[in-house]
This record gives structure tokens, sequence and C-alpha cells, in this order.
């Protein structure tokens, strides 16, 4: 995966096809977890997909320049997030949101392209979906995207926020998912964040909760 806080709780390392779920808290680093694996694959030459559905484009490139330390090329953006209040400024994007037959037929026209690279998506994130659709529907959607995903061979990061969704669905998600991580803010006189790699495939791994912090050039760092 690249990203040493998640690495260091895993006996080898992920390997594409795989989809992880990162499940998190308000404020414990979820959208910053997804850009340090989007930056991550920048850097490794992996061709990476970021599918916005809760940031405007412009911000997600911005965060992205402060976490890059070198030049290393730019992901490509599904714009999910501007339409219908400002006109869609990347060349793929999603104009009715309230549509899941758009994201289904964008997302098989982008992973249909000719890309040799190792490929990366980043869905930040499915809480948005559930907003504007039911649970089934939504459920329906991802288990049809992974299988996407996975036949293209793909190293995938989903976010979803761990409070925002009943219990089933969250169980249920979690099955689908190849792995997932976990992430929590402990309250007290000063907030803290732990994580956990809750699953891995195929993969020996750690359950334990580790302390981290959240620097805005670096991501997520273990303390």
């Amino acid at each position: 995966m690249g990203i040493e806080a998640v690495d260091s709780l895993i006996d080898g390392e992920i390997r594409a096809p795989m989809n992880l779920i990162v499940l998190g808290d308000p404020g414990a680093g979820k959208t910053t977890l997804c850009r340090q694996f989007v930056s991550v694959g920048l850097r490794s030459k992996d061709f990476c997909i970021y599918i916005a559905m809760d940031n405007h484009p412009d911000e997600i490139r911005d965060s992205l320049s402060i976490l890059k330390n070198e030049k290393s090329g730019n992901p490509m953006i599904i714009d999910c997030y501007s339409a219908p209040f400002k006109e869609p400024s990347e060349p793929y994007y999603v104009l009715d949101r309230t549509d899941i037959n758009a994201y289904k037929i964008l997302l098989s026209k982008v992973l249909s392209l000719p890309i040799v690279e190792q490929v990366r998506v980043a869905f930040d994130s499915i809480s948005s979906l559930l907003i504007l659709f039911d649970s089934e529907t939504v459920l329906k959607f991802l288990q049809e995207t992974f299988h996407k995903l996975h036949f293209r061979n793909c190293l995938s990061l989903f976010t979803l926020n761990r409070t925002g969704c009943d219990p089933r669905l969250r169980s249920m998600v979690s099955d689908m998912a190849g792995g997932v991580i976990e992430l929590r803010c402990v309250e007290g006189d000063d907030m803290k964040r732990v994580l956990r790699v809750m699953k891995v495939k195929n993969a020996a791994h750690s359950t334990k909760w580790v302390p981290y912090e959240i620097r805005p050039e670096l991501g997520l760092v273990r303390v």
C-alpha cells in the first residue's frame, strides 16, 4: 500500500487486485488517508483515479500538491461533486448525481481505457452515495464496482463514515471488501486518533490499535 502507518501492521504487502474499505469517525482522517494513498501511487508511477464525491477537484489537487514531495504526475479525477451547481472542468464527470447508472457507465468507460500501468482507485466517499440512494442500491452498486475493479487488477480504497451508517450495511460492506482499515477518534482531555487493520485477505496482520497523527505534508503518521 505504501503507507507506513498501515503497512507496519501487515506481514507482507497489500497487492492488487484488492478493494479496501476505510471505516472512520468524523475527523479521523479518512479523506487524508485516501489522498495519501493516491500520492503514494503517483510517486510509484501508478495510474491513479480519484472519484470525488465530497470535494471539488481543485481542492483535491491542492491537497495532493502538499502531500507530494517530488514531481510525480497528476491523478485522473472523476468529478461527481460539481454538477449541477458548477460546470464540471474535468474530462470525466457525472452530471446527474441522483442517477446510479451514470456512475456505473462512467466507471466502466474509464476502466476500459488502454492503461498499461498499475491502477489505483480512490473513492471518497460511500457516505455521500448513502445520502443520495437507499442502502440496497448502494450495496448492489458496490458489489458490481468491486467486481469490475477486481477483474481490472486495481488496488482500490473506499471511505465510509463509520458512525453515519447502520451496522448491517457497515458489516455487509466490510464482508465484500478484501481489507478493512478502521480509524477512530478517542475523546479525552486531548483527542487522540487510533487505527487498526481489521481485515486483510491472504495476509497475516496485527489487529491492535495504534496511535497516529494527521500531518498535512505527510498524511497519517504513527506516533
